[in-house]
């Protein structure tokens, strides 16, 4: 391999690598920051973070007050009791159930469950109709996944891309021997520092995605068990 071939192979390598890098920094210091959703019309009080809260509106044939009771029985029986002990459960005199996550953040929990807390009010609608409203919040798993991710991009990636660029470019790519110019294809080893923060913001992705399913699959129930 000419010296060329090895500078051009290096800098593609190197030029994608260092892309992605960057696409993890974004992605991790916006993480939680979406656009920002309209609160539905049953929560009258400020909606206290708007880019961690995942809002929706469900309409159900039925009554509130029996809505809400078999809502709240479903949570509580909710995959056998293990929904009960992650999350806390109250019921307050409208109605309204909240929920405040307990216990693991995302160990041992399917993703439906990566939600660390939750709001669903209840409000008459049309006769015989309830409109029931939700938020999700991921505040805490928010903080946690960006940390972590941040640490991983700027603790051990940023210094494998310096280190693994460096010796490539100062050691292989001016060797006289040919051969040895075919370890530029080592640069490659800079992947396995930034694949994990992708692997990372997959989890708050995938956990929007489930919680929301979950949680509006629990509310539709309502209309057949009340």
């Amino acid at each position: 391999m000419s010296e060329d071939v090895a500078k051009l192979i290096f800098f593609v390598i190197l030029g994608a690598g260092i892309l992605a890098w960057m696409i993890t920094l974004q992605r991790a210091l916006q993480l939680g920051r979406p656009a920002r959703e309209s609160l539905p019309a049953a929560f009258d009080d400020p909606q206290p973070s708007p880019s961690e809260w995942q809002t929706g509106t469900i309409t159900l044939r039925g009554n509130r007050e029996a809505v809400s009771k078999t809502v709240l029985r479903s949570l509580a029986q909710l995959y056998f009791g293990m929904f009960a002990s992650v999350f806390k459960i109250q019921q307050y005199e409208d109605g309204r159930i909240a929920l405040k996550k307990v216990g693991p953040l995302i160990c041992n929990l399917p993703a439906g469950l990566y939600f660390t807390e939750a709001e669903i009010a209840f409000r008459d609608a049309a006769p015989g109709t309830v409109e029931v409203c939700y938020r999700l919040g991921y505040g805490r798993l928010i903080g946690k996944l960006r940390k972590i991710a941040l640490a991983i991009i700027l603790g051990i990636g940023l210094p494998v891309i310096v280190i693994v660029g460096a010796a490539v470019w100062f050691f292989v790519i001016p060797s006289p021997q040919p051969g040895i110019r075919w370890q530029v294809l080592q640069t490659l080893q800079i992947a396995h520092a930034i694949w994990p923060p992708f692997m990372i913001l997959w989890f708050y992705s995938i956990g929007k995605r489930q919680s929301k399913t979950l949680i509006e699959n629990v509310i539709r129930s309502a209309e057949i068990l009340q």
